[in-house]
């Protein structure tokens, strides 16, 4: 997929489709762990989205300073009118490829973002993320996983309509949980959601 402009086509109805089939089990998800950021944490967002946490999260967190990346700039535009002009807030477009912060962020986040790769490329993608971390950095993830018959069967359904929308190449959810352990992350706490279908973990470098 060319994840310049990939997810142009789903942005208006993205957040509005989540719900209709999740419920509040992708919000919940994606919140449940912000709170443990420090109040003065330097954040990378990587493939963020809508952005429909950030202006919560900054009343909450003021202190906070957010490097906001996502590959469609319908999507960035999205985020930056939920949140109007925030100097708190770089707003970049680009992949993870266009981080070029050496060692700079206190946290990164990563909501629906892993997915998007395969199992080969997710292992790269992690380490260069590593790279732009501090030492004993938090790493926030939520993504799906894939235990039961009804996982499968779901998240089939859910990339081959990306497939179709977006041009989404990837086509089998990467074993991401296996390959951030994998990566010298450890795991701080984790919560499951929407029938164990949707993962959310708090984790941390231990380099």
């Amino acid at each position: 997929m060319d994840r310049t402009n990939g997810f142009d086509a789903v942005a208006w109805y993205y957040d509005r489709l989540a719900r209709i089939v999740f419920g509040k089990s992708i919000c919940r998800s994606q919140t449940c762990f912000l709170g443990t950021l420090s109040a003065t944490s330097n954040i990378l967002v990587l493939g963020g989205g809508t952005g429909w946490w950030l202006k919560e999260f900054l009343q909450k967190k003021p202190g906070c300073r957010i490097l906001y990346v996502d590959a469609s700039p319908a999507m960035l535009n999205l985020a930056k009118k939920a949140v109007g002009d925030d100097k708190r807030i770089t707003f970049r477009l680009g992949t993870e490829n266009s981080i070029m912060e050496v060692h700079e962020f206190d946290a990164v986040i990563t909501f629906f973002f892993l997915d998007l790769f395969s199992h080969e490329k997710l292992r790269d993608v992690i380490a260069g993320i590593k790279i732009a971390l501090k030492p004993n950095a938090r790493w926030l993830v939520s993504d799906f996983i894939n235990t039961t018959w009804w996982h499968a069967c779901m998240l089939s359904v859910m990339y081959f309509f990306f497939r179709i929308s977006t041009g989404l190449r990837n086509k089998s959810l990467p074993d991401w949980t296996g390959l951030l352990l994998a990566g010298n992350l450890r795991v701080l706490e984790h919560k499951m959601f929407f029938g164990n279908f949707i993962k959310s973990g708090l984790y941390q470098t231990t380099e």
